[in-house]
């Protein structure tokens, strides 16, 4: 005869925390007051300088350069890995769900660093190319690297960890399903 046997090993735990906590999702992208800056040019701000790379401008003129959706679509054995990972510290007792939440926006910002770091494609335009000195979509300044961030979110849209109020977000979010 076949005996079951239940083991609570924490599910119960996260589950009631990230009910507590009302997270809703984590937003990853160039968001908060970071999203408000202005470009190194002055004349858009670094979330729309991320939007026009990652979807390409209106005119054609910017080509789609994904540095958020691709990467993080393109390393979703990591991503998965990465949030089993705060899971198990959540079972463990390391973490809260939000410090959690934190931690993985914090590990999925990064992805997408290391994916402008390594090289983003399309390449430049002979012309960008000239003009640069050099090959490396997305890299002249580094301001776009350096404003990519992460934050936790409530389901009222309360920000967990610092940041802009939920109407001044410019962002990009990864729920890890296909699209």
């Amino acid at each position: 005869m076949s005996k079951v046997v239940y083991k609570d090993l924490g599910l119960a735990r996260i589950l009631q925390q990230v009910q507590e906590a009302g997270l809703a999702r984590v937003r990853v992208g160039v968001v908060g007051a970071k999203a408000l800056e202005p470009s190194a040019d002055g004349r858009i701000t670094l979330g729309e300088e991320g939007l026009i790379n990652e979807f390409g401008s209106k005119d054609g003129h910017v080509p789609q350069r994904s540095f958020l959706r691709e990467p993080l679509s393109n390393n979703h054995p990591l991503v998965f890995r990465l949030g089993t990972r705060m899971v198990q510290r959540i079972v463990d007792g390391e973490m809260t769900a939000a410090e959690a939440a934190d931690a993985f926006g914090a590990e999925l910002a990064q992805v997408s660093r290391n994916a402008i770091d390594t090289g983003i494609q399309p390449n430049n335009a002979p012309a960008t190319i000239d003009k640069k000195g050099f090959d490396h979509p997305l890299v002249e300044t580094g301001n776009l690297r350096a404003a990519i961030g992460h934050q936790t979110v409530r389901e009222t849209g309360e920000i967990v960890e610092g940041g802009a109020s939920a109407d001044e977000f410019q962002s990009f979010e990864y729920s890890g399903g296909d699209e």
